[in-house]
């Protein structure tokens, strides 16, 4: 008997729901489902909500819970009950703050469970220093980027655009459905600890740790607490005209660190990836070049599975398949696979993916389910060895029978080295599943239509 966690699964979903989806009410988000920040005047056109497999072509735009609240763009799921990016806790939204230097950047919660239409987005935090919230004076007016909760969900980043700090404030996350969230404390960062004007990105490595990534390329890491910035290498981008910086960090899905640089100039755009390792003190695993299958990128997120996907100019999301992104080293150039295009348009546009419930099915000898069977696992069966009753996996109880004993030592021989099992996929709920067969119909008789 394997053991099993409940981690983060994408749940499947079909072409055809665009036969379907405006018959629909509104949606709630669902494990895999995409949200588009498309930073829109019109409140009801500014979050799109989009589910679909990771296949050309794959997504379909659902009803949207949430319609009244505009130019919302930055967004990231909070990490409710630990999980990073979970789609039932509060979506986070940044206004970036206009379009003149020095706006002031807005800080929104959006409930994701609940009653459609979702309540308006709560505004917890800006960089006023008028009117605060969410800081007492120790934040510099800028307009804002990049949002990022920390893994325990006790605080979030932003990046100042005007300011080149790394902001931090204390987050209390309320019912965790966008009800009763609130910040405190804000602080920042140094000027210019990443480069100011473009935008840049950050995100957290750990709860100690932010990583920012400036658009030229800079890595720096800051410390939430005494917001002191240490540089830990980089890379150098082109760094030409419009510069965006972004990136995707989720240790439950992939060790690395993916980030993405694009530069806008008259007639050229030039997209670049970069894979660091952050456990090799940020070691240049993989650069490619993205400049002519992508446009202009913008920000970037991992599903469950580790396909990346990354937002682009005017609405359009494409992704790198998981099979390259677990394996940077066979990574292509102007090899990322058109996923959606909106019928929408703007230059300025955020993403990210909600996890769920995953089954992740480790080997029996994995006693420390860290993914693999080696020498640790043996000194954990070495430390249970001899216990008769309630023992558990993590013991060295192998075959799920309440003791540790010779039979576990052998399957941990037996399986030592071996690669680890692949994740159980979710099964869909009822009605996804109803919906997915009306499609496959659907898709049935229009190709009969289309062949006479």
């Amino acid at each position: 008997m394997s053991s099993k966690r409940f981690c983060t699964r994408i749940a499947p979903a079909s072409l055809c729901f665009l036969l379907i989806a405006n018959s629909l009410r509104a949606e709630l988000p669902q494990p895999g489902d995409i949200v588009l920040g498309m930073n829109r005047s019109d409140a009801a056109e500014t979050l799109e909500l989009l589910r679909g497999p990771a296949t050309t072509n794959g997504a379909v735009m659902l009803a949207s819970p949430w319609s009244t609240t505009s130019f919302l763009q930055s967004v990231e799921f909070d990490n409710l009950d630990g999980v990073r990016h979970n789609q039932d806790g509060n979506l986070l939204a940044l206004d970036f703050g206009g379009s003149f230097s020095m706006g002031t950047g807005l800080i929104y919660s959006l409930g994701t469970n609940g009653s459609e239409p979702l309540p308006a987005a709560q505004l917890i935090g800006n960089t006023r220093a008028d009117t605060p919230i969410g800081h007492s004076g120790g934040v510099t007016l800028s307009r804002l980027t990049s949002i990022s909760a920390s893994p325990d969900n006790t605080k979030i980043s932003v990046v100042g655009v005007d300011t080149g700090s790394i902001i931090v404030y204390d987050y209390t996350a309320g019912d965790g459905m966008g009800s009763g969230a609130s910040l405190s404390g804000g602080r920042e960062s140094a000027a210019l600890t990443v480069t100011s004007g473009g935008t840049s990105a950050a995100t957290w490595i750990d709860n100690d740790t932010i990583i920012a990534f400036g658009n030229d390329g800079n890595l720096m890491e800051v410390e939430p607490t005494t917001m002191i910035a240490t540089d830990v290498g980089g890379v150098f981008t082109p760094f030409v005209g419009s510069n965006f910086s972004a990136l995707a960090y989720n240790p439950e899905v992939s060790p690395f660190l993916y980030a993405s640089y694009s530069g806008f100039t008259t007639g050229m755009t030039t997209n670049k990836l970069y894979v660091f390792d952050p456990a090799a003190n940020y070691n240049l695993v993989r650069e490619i070049d993205l400049s002519t299958s992508l446009q202009t990128a913008r920000e970037i997120a991992l599903d469950a599975d580790g396909n990346l996907f990354m937002g682009a100019f005017g609405g359009a999301i494409e992704f790198l398949p998981a099979a390259n992104i677990l394996n940077p080293t066979s990574l292509t150039d102007n090899s990322t696979v058109d996923w959606y295009d909106s019928a929408n348009n703007s230059s300025f546009t955020g993403l990210d993916i909600g996890f769920g419930e995953l089954i992740v099915d480790f080997a029996d000898g994995d006693f420390d389910e860290d993914g693999d069977v080696d020498v640790d696992d043996l000194d954990d069966w070495k430390t249970g060895f001899g216990k008769l009753a309630g023992a558990v996996h993590g013991d060295g109880d192998a075959d799920a029978d309440g003791d540790v004993d010779g039979a576990d030592f052998l399957t941990w021989q037996r399986e030592l080295g071996a690669p680890p099992p692949p994740p159980v996929a979710a099964i869909p709920e009822p009605a996804t599943a109803s919906l997915l067969l009306l499609a496959s119909t659907l898709i049935h008789a229009v190709r009969r239509q289309t062949c006479h």
